[in-house]
């Protein structure tokens, strides 16, 4: 039998220990997935954490002043469109309505006794009859005034003549005195009609002053009219506009939807335009995200919108409308729709 040298056998375990040493510091190999290499798209996302919203919300203010009476709905009542909402209590409204109306009346009471004053139309033909008539009378007096007038002056060559024939002696004294007794009849005479023509003339005037009268009140009332027709047109346009405002009081929602808040829960005066409630569409909402401007420049019209996280499964939108928000202090708007999912928005706003 023989034996290996000792030597020898020590060499050999030292070279399995240098072998164990290399195994063990040995780096392990990289593992790698083998497939068939493919083209594709590579997706590039922008993520940003949003909010929902109701698209459209409505306040609903008080039309016109009064008590407003208490309001019943609560916030998430629903309501439909032109159903009574709440109501201003119409008593004072009425009550304004009736004091116009007994003005109304009153004015066109004193206005058709306006129109009584008026001179009648037989009054102003009398008027005219009587200056006619006068001026007839003038007329003939003012003929007799030229006939005395004529005979006068006969009378005066008549007594001349007279004169020179008495003082030739070729006729009586008796017949001079009858030729003088003619002349200062004939003035007599004359004197009298001269004072009925004026007496005709000042009644002619004076028919004509009395129909310029009868004119001026005629055309007297006419300011008083206008007057009354201005009060009645007011009047009736108060009362036109208080009429509506009657109406108005009960107060009715403008469209389907649900009371989101409820501004004037008490009863209260209130004025014009006060708000009471906050309506909107809870199925009509929109989300809204904040995005940096170098992020937001980025989404174009038609651009996919991946929207995730919020209650249900992840939804695939579209860009629809990009709203660049110039002139206002909101920024850009980006408007993406659902299409599947009705009139559901999503909003991504520009700004730093």
């Amino acid at each position: 039998m023989k034996y290996l040298p000792r030597h020898l056998s020590y060499f050999m375990a030292g070279l399995g220990a240098i072998a164990l040493i290399i195994l063990a510091f040995r780096p392990s190999p990289i593992q790698v997935d083998l497939g068939e290499a493919k083209r594709g798209t590579l997706l590039v996302t922008v993520d940003e954490e949003g909010k929902t919203r109701i698209r459209s919300r409505f306040v609903v203010s008080t039309p016109v002043a009064g008590r407003l009476n208490r309001i019943e709905l609560d916030e998430g009542d629903r309501v439909k469109q032109s159903s009574v909402i709440a109501r201003i209590d119409p008593l004072p409204l009425n009550s304004q309505v009736r004091e116009v109306q007994a003005k109304l009346r009153e004015w066109q009471a004193e206005r058709a006794g306006v129109v009584t004053q008026r001179p009648k139309q037989e009054a102003l033909l009398q008027a005219q009859a009587r200056i006619r008539a006068a001026q007839a009378q003038q007329r003939e007096a003012q003929a007799k005034v030229e006939q005395v007038q004529a005979s006068l002056e006969q009378a005066k060559r008549d007594h001349i003549r007279a004169q020179r024939l008495a003082a030739d002696g070729a006729i009586s004294r008796q017949e001079l005195e009858s030729a003088q007794l003619l002349e200062i009849t004939r003035t007599r005479e004359l004197e009298v009609e001269q004072r009925e023509a004026e007496s005709a003339a000042a009644e002619v005037v004076a028919a004509r002053e009395e129909l310029s009268i009868l004119r001026a009140e005629q055309r007297d009332p006419d300011y008083m009219l206008d007057v009354y027709d201005a009060r009645i047109a007011s009047a009736e346009a108060e009362l036109a506009r208080l009429a509506d405002d009657a109406a108005r009081t009960e107060i009715k929602s403008p469209v389907d939807g649900e009371v989101l808040r409820v501004l004037q829960e008490s009863a209260r005066h209130v004025e014009a335009g006060t708000p009471l409630l906050e309506l909107g569409n809870p199925e009509q909402i929109e989300v809204v995200v904040d995005l940096l401007s170098t992020d937001a420049v980025k989404v174009k019209s038609g651009t996919k919108v991946l929207i995730e996280h919020w209650g249900g499964e992840q939804t695939n939108w579209t860009v629809d409308l990009i709203d660049t928000g110039i002139g206002t202090n909101t920024g850009g708007r980006i408007k993406r729709l659902a299409p599947y999912m009705g009139n559901e928005t999503f909003m991504l706003t520009w700004g730093d």
